[in-house]
């Protein structure tokens, strides 16, 4: 079975090609560790300001961050969009 990449698992993946921890991320975003866990862990979403601070943090758009669509492309690209098998 083939599952989608969730929210937290981009954000993770994207995070460690950094070489980030989730203190840096968290200081690159100007938010909290603490909420960097709970996205990592698809426990919570991110509100729209704060998922804006963290794709600019990561160099990507806020739309690619959440679909894992880049939003130039017509098919499912990159590193945020890969299937996971279960």
């Amino acid at each position: 079975m083939v599952t989608e990449v969730s929210f937290g698992q981009r954000l993770k993946k994207l995070r460690l090609q950094r070489k980030w921890s989730q203190i840096q991320l968290a200081r690159q975003a100007g938010l909290k560790k603490a909420v960097i866990s709970l996205w990592e862990n698809d426990e919570r979403l991110p509100a729209k300001r704060n998922l804006h601070r963290v794709a600019t943090a990561l160099g990507v758009s806020p739309t690619d961050l959440l679909r894992g669509v880049r939003s130039t492309d017509t098919e499912r690209s990159g590193p945020w969009s890969q299937s996971v098998s279960a």
